[in-house]
């Protein structure tokens, strides 16, 4: 695979950001899921953090870099709304892992499908979540994070998991916890809607589109294949078998997955993601205040379901006016917020292991201070 080919269509990133996702391509190309995930020691799955002060008990997945590293910091991956630490999501954090391994990976897992019991709410939670509050959604992670010694971290997610980001940005300083970069990837969280019209989002996200010229070329050659499933077309783009594998071995079934949805604790969630007093907006806005040292980017596809286009445009141009940095003549040298739409991209395409890893990366690459003055400034 070729550097240029990560992934054209839809964004135009810098090129150690394209080498950097083929590389890890690569790695995993010609490898089973069982073998990724004893490479990455991932064999005996999750670890279970037990009830604590701040909420119930949830799961963490950690990959963790070869040889000596900085037990002190740490980049945290947020997960999309009612997905468990199971083998698909192991599989796109072990994949963004390959392309950046300089520093430790801990997952995080959200309440899922019925019969697992880890990531809810309590009923009291529950209520303060479903009054637009995220907050009991990841304190309990923030304090595992304090006491393991972890004091500096980045918060990356996409859907759901991009709201979660903002979230543990904006409360981590509570918890005596820097956050130095936070990426989220098509929030759903950015306008005001009703449940059902929520609901109709996330279900239109797995229906069938038909393919732009540049896919059925890129994917299916000259074959003549109009239609294709969002989301099994979004999982198997990057041609890696064990991508499938591991989508496969996570399959619960969809009535299993809907009836998680339904959950107390998932309802509540999905209530809180309607409303905008603790939007995602806000939320960002809170956290670079709360975070005099942080930076953020966001990336959202022009077809999303969730994100809206025109909504995330108005909100970037706002947020990058309010965090510029300016130097002593009072010119804009840099901003403390950076946006950017993703062509064509709906919001099952998240799941495209490669094209997520990218963004990710991307995203971390525009929220590294560009002069010494800068961030100076930015403190």
């Amino acid at each position: 695979m070729k550097s240029t080919d990560i992934p054209a269509p839809y964004y135009d990133f810098d090129p150690s950001v394209a080498a950097a996702v083929a590389e890890a391509h690569e790695q995993h190309a010609n490898a089973t899921f069982a073998e990724l995930a004893d490479r990455y020691d991932l064999s005996d799955g999750a670890t279970v953090v037990p009830d604590g002060e701040y909420g119930k008990a949830f799961e963490i997945l950690t990959l963790k870099p070869k040889g000596d590293y900085d037990e002190t910091t740490a980049r945290v991956l947020h997960l999309p709304m009612a997905c468990v630490i199971d083998p698909a999501q192991a599989m796109q954090a072990m994949h963004t892992f390959a392309a950046d391994p300089s520093e430790q990976m801990i997952v995080v897992g959200n309440a899922g499908v019925l019969g697992h019991g880890y990531g809810r709410l309590s009923l009291k939670d529950a209520v303060v979540v479903s009054e637009n509050d995220l907050s009991p959604t990841v304190n309990p992670l923030l304090a595992y994070l304090r006491e393991s010694g972890i004091t500096d971290t980045r918060h990356i997610g996409s859907s759901y998991g991009a709201a979660k980001t903002m979230v543990a940005s904006m409360k981590a300083h509570e918890f005596g916890i820097n956050v130095s970069q936070a990426v989220a990837i098509d929030p759903p969280n950015v306008y005001p809607r009703t449940l059902a019209e929520l609901a109709k989002a996330f279900k239109s996200t797995c229906t069938d589109y038909e393919l732009e010229e540049h896919e059925q070329l890129r994917l299916f050659g000259h074959e003549k294949v109009e239609r294709v499933n969002k989301l099994r077309n979004a999982i198997a783009r990057p041609g890696i078998p064990a991508v499938i594998e591991a989508h496969r071995l996570a399959d619960k079934g969809l009535v299993r997955y809907v009836l998680g949805l339904l959950r107390p604790t998932n309802i509540a969630i999905a209530t809180a993601l309607t409303e905008q007093r603790y939007g995602f907006g806000a939320a960002a806005g809170t956290a670079l205040r709360k975070q005099p040292n942080m930076r953020a980017a966001t990336f959202w596809g022009t077809k999303s379901e969730l994100a809206d286009d025109e909504s995330m445009a108005k909100l970037t141009e706002y947020l990058d006016e309010k965090y510029t940095v300016k130097n002593d003549k009072g010119e804009k040298i840099d901003s403390r917020f950076f946006g950017a739409s993703v062509q064509n991209m709906y919001h099952a395409d998240i799941n495209d292991v490669d094209l997520q890893t990218g963004l990710i990366l991307q995203g971390l690459r525009e929220t590294t201070p560009r002069t010494a003055a800068a961030l100076a400034l930015a403190s």
